[in-house]
């Protein structure tokens, strides 16, 4: 029974390394883990600050006078090519000009 008790405590020490290898490891992740979602973290609010500074600029009232004159443009020469289109279909068929 001598040999017995020799290997229950054997065992019993190697499961206290084990378990106090596991703990120093969990403390030593910790830093880690942290350091890296802070990364996240800032990569995520960097990401944020350009989208919130590219809506801003989107809802300028500079871009928003402009989309608005490229808009009266573009409907300008749309109704004029369509005016070209009707003029020149009613040299060929005569009925449209009714």
């Amino acid at each position: 029974m001598g040999r017995m008790a020799e290997l229950a405590y054997e065992r019993e020490q190697i499961e206290q390394e084990i378990a106090i290898a596991r703990m120093e490891a969990e403390h030593e992740a910790i830093p880690n883990s942290l350091a890296e979602s802070l990364e996240i973290n800032k990569a995520l609010r960097a990401q944020l600050s350009s989208l919130a500074d590219s809506f801003e600029k989107a809802n300028s009232p500079k871009e928003r006078n402009k989309e608005r004159a490229i808009g009266f443009v573009l409907g300008v020469c749309a109704s004029l090519l369509a005016a070209l289109a009707w003029w020149g279909m009613t040299g060929f068929w005569p009925t449209l000009k009714t």
